[in-house]
C-alpha cells in the first residue's frame, strides 16, 4: 500500500504543495535529494541564535539593553541580534514570552505546527514567526503570509483552547515586524483551504498525476532534472 502523503502535514508541507504539487511529490518520495540552500541554512542558524538569546533572557532576566551575551554569537550575526534587541524587544520588552520555539500536534487535523515565539500581555496573544530575506508590508505582506500565519492561529486555538488575537512576522534582516488580526472569518477560511488542499492531495495521489507549476523559483529546484516542465521550458 502506498504511503498516504497527506498524513502528518505541516505548514511547510502545505506551502510547498500550494507552490507546486509536483515539488511536494518529489520532496515526499525523494527526500535525500533535497539540499537546503545557503539562505535556508543561514535562516536556520539565525533562528537558533534567537532561541538561545530569548531563553537566556528569560532564564537570567536579561534586559534588552544588556549586551554582554553578544560575545557568544558570531560577528556575522551580531547586526541581526542588535536589531532584534533595539527594535523588537524594546517594543515588547515588558512581555515575557509565553513560549519560545514551541510546537503542537493536532490529531484531528494530523498536522504539526512550530512557532518561534508567543507573547501574551494579559489581553492579546500574538503568535510570531521569524523570517530572513525581503521585507513585506501592507497588502503584499497580507497576500504573501496570511495563509501560513492563520494555520498557526487555527491549530494553536484548536489544541490549546486559548485565543490568538494576532499573528505576525518579525523580519530579521530589517528589524521590522508586521501583524494580522485573527478573526472568525479568517479562521473559517483557513479551515476550508486546508480541507480543499487535502482533497487535492488525495486526488493527485490516487490518480498518480501531480501537476507542475512552472515559475521563476524552478531554476533553483533540486528536482529540476526530474521535472518535465523545467525540461520543456529550458530546452537548449
Amino acid at each position: 500500500m502506498k504511503k498516504d502523503i497527506t498524513k502528518r502535514l505541516s505548514k511547510s508541507k502545505l506551502l510547498v504543495f500550494k507552490q507546486c504539487p509536483k515539488l511536494y511529490y518529489f520532496r515526499e518520495n525523494f527526500p535525500t535529494e533535497f539540499k537546503p540552500s545557503p539562505q535556508m541554512e543561514r535562516g536556520t542558524k539565525l533562528h537558533d541564535l534567537f532561541e538561545e538569546f530569548e531563553l537566556s533572557r528569560i532564564n537570567n532576566k536579561t534586559k534588552f539593553n544588556e549586551w554582554k551575551h553578544l560575545k557568544r554569537f558570531s560577528d556575522e550575526y551580531v547586526p541581526q541580534i542588535k536589531l532584534f534587541i533595539n527594535k523588537f524587544l524594546k517594543e515588547y520588552n515588558n512581555i515575557v514570552p509565553e513560549s519560545v520555539e514551541g510546537k503542537i500536534y493536532s490529531k484531528s487535523q494530523d498536522m504539526v505546527i512550530k512557532w518561534d515565539r508567543i507573547d501574551f500581555d494579559g489581553k492579546n496573544r500574538i503568535v510570531w514567526d521569524y523570517k530572513t530575506g525581503n521585507l513585506y508590508t501592507g497588502k503584499q505582506f497580507t497576500d504573501k503570509f496570511k495563509f501560513e500565519l492563520m494555520i498557526y492561529a487555527f491549530i494553536y486555538m484548536l489544541e490549546t483552547k486559548k485565543k490568538v488575537d494576532y499573528v505576525g512576522i518579525y523580519f530579521i534582516d530589517h528589524g521590522s515586524h508586521q501583524l494580522i488580526k485573527v478573526d472568525n472569518e479568517s479562521i473559517q477560511s483557513i479551515i476550508k483551504q486546508i480541507f480543499e488542499l487535502k482533497l487535492e492531495m488525495k486526488d493527485y495521489q490516487q490518480n498518480g498525476i501531480w501537476p507542475e507549476r512552472y515559475g521563476f523559483k524552478c531554476r533553483w529546484c533540486d528536482y529540476k532534472k526530474k521535472c518535465d516542465s523545467y525540461k520543456r521550458f529550458n530546452k537548449k
